[in-house]
C-alpha cells in the first residue's frame, strides 16, 4: 500500500487524490466551498493518524484509514435504523431505500465521521464500498486476540486496523478534523457550499391532493381548510396536473388546469404556494422530447428518456422549460419523485450515457443535479424556492430541498432525521 500525501486546504481540512482519474461530486455541482468561512470560525487542527493508505485491486481503487477498536462511527449516507456503523458493509448506490442499512440509500454520501474528532470524505460520483472496521489482512499490525469460537458465547466481528473502501476509477480523498464530531460536521458542510437560505413559507403547513385532481378539486379543498380554521400555506400537486405523467410531458394538462397562470395568482393572492410533482423521466410528448434526445442515455424508464443531467446542457433544457411553463407563472417549488431508482424499474448498471459517464455516477448524481438546475434557476429570479426530492449527494447543504420516502416507521423516521444531520441532508419535516 503507498501513503497517500495530503494537502491542507482550510484549517483541519486535507485533501489529497487516489489517481489522476478523478470527476467529482463537488465539480459536477458546481458549489463553492466555504473555506474562508472554515478558516474564520474554526482553529487549525492536525491529521489524527500518521497516514492514508491506497492501492489497485481487481480495478478497484482501496483507501485504508487507521482506526483503533475504541472508536464508534456515524455514517457513511442516509440511514433509517442505526446510526453507529461499527464493523457494518455498506454498499453505498442511491436506491429506493428497502428496509435495511446495506448502503442502498436516498443519501449514499461516502462521508462518515468518529467521535475521535475526524471525519472521511470520498468524493466520487462513484458506487462506494465502506467495511467499517471489521476486515482483518494478514499483515495486521494489531491482530485480533484468536478465539476458539466453539466454547461460550462470543462475536462473529473481528476489529481490524482499518476502515477500509473501495470504489471504480480514482477519487479525492478528504480528512476533516474537528474538537467535536459537530465541528467536523460544520467543516463538512461549509466545504459542501454551506447551507440554503429557504424562504419563510417553507416552514408552513403543506397539503397534497389527490392525483386526479383539477383546479377546481384544489380550490375545494383549500375551501375546507378555511372552513376548518386549518392554516395552509402550500398545496402540492400530484402527477395528474402533466398532460402526461409516467412519464413525464412537464405540461399542463389543459382539462384539469385550463389556466395555469389565472391558477396560482389565485392561491398566491391567498398567500398559497403551489408545489408540483415530477419525475425526471421525459415523455414523448413533452415539447423537449426531441431536444432531449441527444443528451439521455442508452435506456429507457416508462418508456421516457434519462437525461444525463451530468451534462450542462440537459440541465438548461430541463430548466428554460420549467422557467418558461411554471416558474414564470408562479409555481413556488418542486417535489422531485423516483431520482433514487428502484433495480425493477431503472435503467441497468450498464447503461450508456453521452457523457461518458457510466451510470453508476447518472444514478448517483441525478438528484442532486436536478436540485442544482431548480435552484439556480430560482436564483436567478431573484426568487427563494424550498422543496422536495427522493435522492441527493454531497453537495446538497446548499439545496433548499428536504429528502423523503415512503417508509412510515415513526422510529425509522426519527433514526432517519438524526442520519440526515451526519451527511448534509434535509429531511422532511
Amino acid at each position: 500500500m503507498n501513503a497517500m500525501d495530503f494537502l491542507k486546504i482550510a484549517a483541519g481540512v486535507y485533501m489529497a487524490k487516489t489517481g489522476d482519474a478523478i470527476d467529482p461530486v463537488l465539480s459536477l455541482v458546481k458549489n463553492e466551498p466555504k473555506l474562508e468561512n472554515i478558516n474564520e470560525n474554526f482553529i487549525d487542527e492536525s491529521l489524527p493518524f500518521d497516514g492514508v493508505y491506497t492501492e489497485k485491486i481487481n480495478n478497484k481503487t482501496v483507501v485504508c484509514i487507521p482506526k483503533d477498536n475504541s472508536e464508534r462511527f456515524y455514517g457513511p449516507g442516509l440511514r433509517f435504523q442505526k446510526i453507529a456503523t461499527n464493523f457494518a458493509a455498506l454498499h453505498m448506490r442511491c436506491d429506493h431505500y428497502g428496509n435495511s442499512d446495506n448502503g442502498r440509500t436516498h443519501v449514499p454520501t461516502p462521508f462518515y465521521v468518529s467521535d475521535k474528532g475526524y471525519g472521511i470524505f470520498i468524493d466520487t460520483p462513484e458506487f462506494v464500498s465502506f467495511y467499517m472496521g471489521g476486515t482483518v489482512r494478514t499483515d495486521a499490525k494489531n491482530p485480533p486476540v484468536p478465539q476458539n469460537r466453539g466454547r461460550g458465547e462470543w462475536s462473529a466481528d473481528t476489529p481490524g486496523d482499518f476502515v477500509e473502501a473501495s470504489f471504480e476509477k480514482d477519487a479525492l480523498v478528504y480528512v476533516i478534523v474537528g474538537k467535536s464530531m459537530l465541528e467536523v460536521v460544520s467543516k463538512f458542510n461549509l466545504l459542501c457550499g454551506g447551507g440554503p437560505l429557504v424562504p419563510k413559507w417553507g416552514f408552513g403547513f403543506w397539503h397534497r391532493t389527490h392525483i386526479q385532481f383539477g383546479e377546481e378539486d384544489v380550490k375545494n379543498e383549500i375551501k375546507l381548510f378555511k372552513e376548518k380554521n386549518f392554516d395552509l400555506d402550500v398545496i402540492g400537486l400530484e402527477p395528474g396536473w402533466h398532460s402526461n405523467s409516467y412519464p413525464c410531458s412537464y405540461e399542463w394538462d389543459e382539462e384539469r388546469f385550463p389556466d395555469p397562470k389565472r391558477f396560482a395568482d389565485d392561491l398566491l393572492k391567498e398567500d398559497i404556494r403551489v408545489n408540483l410533482w415530477e419525475n425526471l423521466f421525459v415523455s414523448e410528448k413533452a415539447s423537449i422530447y426531441e431536444d432531449m434526445k441527444p443528451y439521455s442515455g442508452s435506456h429507457m424508464v416508462w418508456n421516457g428518456l434519462v437525461p444525463d443531467f451530468t451534462l450542462p446542457e440537459a440541465r438548461k433544457i430541463y430548466a428554460d422549460q420549467h422557467k418558461k411553463t411554471h416558474i414564470d407563472i408562479g409555481i413556488s417549488g418542486y417535489k422531485i419523485d423516483e431520482c433514487d431508482g428502484y433495480d425493477n424499474w431503472l435503467f441497468p448498471d450498464h447503461a450508456k450515457f453521452p457523457s461518458g459517464r457510466n451510470a453508476a455516477a447518472v444514478r448517483n448524481t441525478l438528484g442532486i443535479l436536478s436540485q442544482k438546475a431548480i435552484y439556480e434557476t430560482y436564483k436567478k429570479e431573484n426568487r427563494r424556492t424550498y422543496g422536495l426530492v427522493r435522492a441527493s449527494a454531497a453537495g446538497s447543504q446548499m439545496m433548499p430541498f428536504c429528502i423523503y420516502n415512503d417508509c412510515y416507521s415513526f422510529e425509522q423516521y426519527l433514526t432517519g432525521l438524526a442520519s440526515s444531520s451526519f451527511c448534509g441532508a434535509l429531511w422532511v419535516p
